[in-house]
């Protein structure tokens, strides 16, 4: 709820992964200004669910805060952008199948050569010891 009320998000940690509040914001409508850097740039797009500044420019987090309250209009056009960001990308259905592809990729890329030559190594040693 705190979310949706608010004018715009501000997201300025520095080098964070991922990044979960932006997300959070954007579900509820509200525009995310977050630094340049880290996992924002993979869950914010710019000018478009809202902006992304460089993380040393407190003039910058200024001028979008004021850009956002001076237009309401782009402001409730970001949101209702980021919304639709989130639902396309970011739920939990969308994120645990996106995690297990990843997962699955992994083992058959990865491991699967290694369970395949023991496969064969058991198979060799079954038949070696069996007379």
């Amino acid at each position: 709820m705190l979310y949706r009320n608010a004018i715009c998000h501000w997201f300025t940690p520095y080098q964070e992964d991922f990044g979960l509040t932006p997300i959070e914001s954007m579900s509820q409508e509200t525009p995310v200004i977050a630094s340049n850097d880290g996992g924002a740039r993979y869950t914010v797009i710019d000018d478009e669910t809202g902006f992304l500044v460089d993380p040393n420019d407190a003039y910058a987090f200024a001028e979008m805060t004021a850009m956002l309250l001076d237009q309401p209009d782009d402001r409730n056009r970001m949101g209702q952008k980021g919304r639709e960001h989130v639902l396309e990308y970011f739920t939990w259905n969308i994120t645990s199948r996106s995690g297990t592809n990843y997962y699955t990729r992994c083992q058959n890329e990865f491991f699967q050569p290694y369970i395949n030559r023991a496969k064969h190594r058991a198979f060799f040693y079954s038949q070696k010891y069996q007379h």
